[in-house]
């Protein structure tokens, strides 16, 4: 089991003696809460946010189920359209100043569109991370995403975003996404953080017959709000199973 939880479980035994815990958050839209991408007329695209449905209040919300006295608080550093350099840039300003005692780093579906060339930045930015957030005495968890599109939906009607879906589905076709989900194991591996491997899950239910394109709630990147609760079990998971 993790400190993060140890923590939770103090607080909950005693609330007036002991601080609440902190739980970080920072990557893309994904854990911002971005799901659905509306077109407008002018050919521009809007994104919809629904952060009480994301990954990260669904977590809060079973972490408070079990530990109903403790008090959790939520640091989400996460930016739509990030990428894992944009994240080392912001990180002193945006998550450490808050002292997280876990943080939950997930990046590579923004940094998957500078294709192979660009798997050495998210490389040395995944391991600037990991270091930064643990000289501030945080312990780490590397998530990995989900999929991308593997087809353009015939749901998608505009140009705009169909020319979005193709592009994404040759990225994950041609086997591109999975170098960077390779290099965030390789990474936290060789950092000593933990991994908790959402991709993993999800190719396993693609393996398993299901249409992981239409779980996508924008049928190119961001999951559906029910497939974040599979992020959120995860890491509930992963934090219960990590032995520190």
């Amino acid at each position: 089991m993790m400190n993060f939880l140890s923590l939770l479980a103090v607080k909950s035994a005693d609330a007036y003696g002991a601080r609440p815990a902190v739980l970080g958050i920072i990557g893309d839209s994904v854990s911002n809460g971005c799901f659905e991408v509306l077109d407008h007329s002018d050919g521009g695209i809007e994104a919809v946010y629904d952060t009480e449905n994301n990954y990260a209040s669904i977590l809060r919300r079973m972490l408070m189920t079990l530990y109903p006295h403790g008090q959790l608080n939520i640091v989400n550093a996460a930016i739509n359209g990030d990428s894992a350099p944009g994240g080392l840039r912001r990180v002193y300003r945006d998550l450490i100043p808050y002292k997280p005692d876990l943080t939950v780093i997930c990046y590579g579906l923004n940094d998957v569109n500078g294709g192979p060339e660009n798997l050495g930045n998210y490389r040395e930015a995944m391991t600037g991370l990991i270091r930064a957030v643990k000289a501030a005495g945080s312990e780490v968890i590397v998530m990995t995403p989900q999929p991308m599109n593997y087809y353009v939906h015939k749901r998608i009607l505009s140009e705009t975003q169909r020319e979005i879906a193709e592009k994404f589905a040759e990225l994950q076709n041609g086997g591109v996404l999975d170098l960077y989900i390779d290099c965030a194991r390789e990474t936290a591996a060789a950092e000593g953080a933990v991994l908790c491997d959402c991709y993993e899950r999800w190719m396993s239910l693609r393996r398993g017959g299901v249409d992981t394109t239409a779980l996508l709630s924008n049928l190119l990147n961001h999951p559906s709000r029910e497939m974040h609760l599979l992020f959120a079990y995860e890491l509930a998971r992963t934090m219960f199973e990590t032995e520190t």
